[in-house]
């Protein structure tokens, strides 16, 4: 089964700080007994404790050799492997890309961590790869960054959308083309460094542009939604008894509010329409805009469709026998 690790530390180096703590159990107690032992050193149990304890301690360094020498038999093997992988990785069916930095090179900087703190004589592959683990650190934690981005406004973006940023997807994709194919692990960090910052920015201007569309367009559902929930006729009270005259002098006044609520919605869901073209920087004349225009027209009768409902659904509540009954 293998002997037991600490939390959180990788196989080998864990199997040897193990070694290390029986190798203090045993030392620690011989060290304290040696003025007994030397005075007792002609008798049989002494020898017996002695021959013992040297068998042991034998054992437990061949076992402590045999696994580090095994560990280094498999450094230049890995690095060769690992280090050669692209940058990322692109899913063929989603689209969406990953961070490529393999299990097995975090395995090997773990490893590397804990020898030097065990004062372990690791290879110099091995020491140049962990000296070079805090680069790596901020390169896979940037990268993963940029996966996280792209990916949401993959799953994100509508068809009506897409058009809108074709360019600026157009030209993230090219980028990215170098991390897919191009630049591996091992590649300079300054041409590493230079693409996670160039890719960086054009993810970030898309992301926050698709979030800024999708944003104005909650606002203007949420627009939509406030009309459907008071519909265009109100009776006040439902104790009080209506003349028609009366009734249409409180119901004008309502119709005057609700009326000058529709207005202000208007003019709120234009200007969110307006931002979203500013942020895209696009003509108001170019087809993509019109198609997403005219897709958000849909919505808009959509609402107004939904709000004529839900004023006819009250007027038939006020004619229903049985709500006037109760």
């Amino acid at each position: 089964e293998g002997p037991p690790l600490y939390i959180n530390m990788p196989p080998v180096s864990g199997a040897l700080a193990w070694v290390q703590g029986l190798i203090r159990r045993l030392v620690d107690p011989m060290r304290s007994l040696s003025t007994v032992l030397r005075l007792m050193e002609d008798t049989d149990e002494v020898k017996d404790v002695n021959r013992m304890f040297e068998s042991i301690m034998q054992s437990l360094h061949e076992y402590e050799d045999t696994m580090f020498e095994s560990w280094m038999g498999t450094v230049d093997g890995t690095l060769d492997e690992k280090l050669t992988l692209p940058l990322l990785t692109r899913d063929p069916k989603s689209q969406e890309i990953s961070v490529n930095f393999d299990a097995q090179l975090t395995k090997l900087l773990s490893e590397c961590k804990y020898f030097v703190i065990q004062k372990k004589n690791i290879p110099e592959v091995a020491q140049d790869l962990y000296r070079s683990a805090e680069t790596f650190r901020v390169q896979t934690a940037n990268l993963a960054l940029i996966q996280n981005m792209y990916n949401e406004m993959l799953r994100k973006m509508i068809d009506v959308e897409k058009p809108l940023l074709k360019g600026l997807m157009k030209a993230i994709d090219k980028l990215l083309d170098k991390g897919l194919k191009q630049l591996v692990w091992k590649s300079p960090d300054v041409d590493k460094e230079s693409f996670i910052s160039e890719t960086n920015g054009l993810v970030v201007e898309a992301y926050k542009t698709l979030n800024e569309m999708k944003v104005n367009m909650k606002s203007i559902i949420s627009i939509l939604n406030k009309w459907t929930a008071s519909p265009l006729i109100a009776r006040n009270s439902m104790s009080k008894t209506y003349n028609f005259a009366s009734y249409m002098e409180e119901h004008a006044k309502f119709l005057e509010n609700r009326q000058k609520d529709i207005t202000d919605g208007g003019k709120e869901i234009h200007s969110y329409l307006k931002a979203s073209n500013e942020v895209l920087k696009v003509s108001k004349g170019a087809p993509a805009w019109r198609a997403y225009v005219e897709h958000m027209n849909g919505i808009l009768v959509a609402g107004i469709a939904d709000t004529v409902v839900a004023s006819l659904a009250f007027l038939l509540g006020q004619i229903d026998p049985k709500q006037i009954t109760e």
